[in-house]
């Protein structure tokens, strides 16, 4: 059983061809090349940034939208009978790609580590005191229970509050959906992973910004960064208080063959469920008819320490709907199993 939404009744490959620079016409409609073949539409071309935003059609995220880069259109399938973008646009879109299609990479400072070390240990401090005068949901006897499969209401409230005490509820929403909703097909979240690699946390591997917003005004390097420092300082404080020190988490993986390490995409998506974690991985059953040619099924569990629990699904309303995962989320360390 897989715990997310799918469509049996889909056309076949056979009605699509692989996605090109020519199919990028506003109104084209298109499917990612994942196992449920998410159907998407063109919805625009931001051409100055190499993005193309897709909106989703069905499934759990209907209405939604991604940030794809113009050279990633390739992932996609589109139906035979799309539209074609004229040559001309075509030549632009492939100057674009050629620009913006480059590698980037931020490693840690030694420096940086041991400053943002020091402001979260700050930061914990004054999480701590925060709690204590002002957390209505610990004031009223609630007591998260992590075997839940869904968060704690009064949580979500201490959370935006603690947000909006700071000046930072509005990154905390953002960061939130974008993550839950776009994660990889987001520039919010590929500056927050900048951000937090320039802290000396995690070092940033993948491709360059191209919104140059998403690192302007509120949203701002320094912004960013204290969002960083106050979310995690709120995790630590919160559930230190109340005895929690660890947490059990699942990860898995569904594949073709043979398993290779994750690579680093700054976050890491764990569970607190083993049978959500179970269920992805098709573990009682890797050869699933849904996902031609998968055959391995790998379930993980490892008891991992407060310090790198970024955002769990007690406290974050946005991690309960419409995805109900029990998701907990990690940074990612290499030497360890996830």
């Amino acid at each position: 059983m897989n715990p997310y939404q799918y469509n049996p009744d889909r056309l076949s490959d056979s009605h699509f061809e692989k996605g090109s620079l020519e199919r990028l016409v506003i109104g084209n409609e298109c499917r990612l090349l994942d196992y449920r073949r998410t159907p998407l539409r063109v919805r625009e071309l931001r051409e100055a940034a190499g993005l193309v935003i897709l909106e989703i059609l069905d499934l759990e995220d209907k209405g939604n939208t991604w940030d794809i880069p113009i050279e990633d259109i390739a992932g996609f399938q589109f139906a035979l009978d799309s539209r074609r973008a004229d040559p001309e646009a075509v030549a632009r879109y492939a100057a674009i790609a050629d620009r913006l299609d480059r590698p980037a990479a931020v490693t840690c400072d030694e420096g940086a580590w041991y400053a943002t070390v020091a402001d979260l240990a700050e930061a914990e401090q004054a999480a701590v005191e925060w709690i204590r005068l002002r957390s209505t949901a610990l004031h009223a006897g609630v007591r998260p229970d992590f075997s839940r499969p869904m968060g704690v209401e009064g949580l979500y409230a201490d959370i935006e509050a603690y947000m909006s005490h700071h000046g930072l509820a509005h990154i905390e929403a953002i960061f939130a959906a974008h993550y839950v909703g776009k994660f990889h097909y987001s520039e919010f979240v590929k500056a927050h992973r900048i951000t937090i690699a320039e802290m000396g946390l995690v070092p940033y591997e993948g491709k360059v910004l191209r919104d140059e917003s998403a690192l302007q005004g509120e949203f701002a390097r320094a912004r960013r960064r204290e969002h960083v420092i106050r979310r995690m300082a709120f995790v630590r404080a919160i559930y230190r208080g109340l005895g929690i020190s660890s947490l059990l988490l699942y990860g898995e993986v569904h594949s073709r063959g043979l398993v290779e390490p994750s690579r680093n995409k700054t976050f890491v998506s764990t569970t607190t469920n083993v049978q959500i974690a179970e269920d992805v991985a098709c573990f009682r059953e890797p050869s699933n008819p849904n996902k031609d040619g998968y055959r391995v099924g790998v379930l993980m569990s490892q008891n991992v320490l407060l310090n790198r629990v970024f955002m769990t699904y007690m406290e974050t309303s946005q991690m309960n709907h419409p995805y109900r995962e029990s998701e907990v989320i990690l940074l990612h360390d290499p030497g360890q199993a996830f």
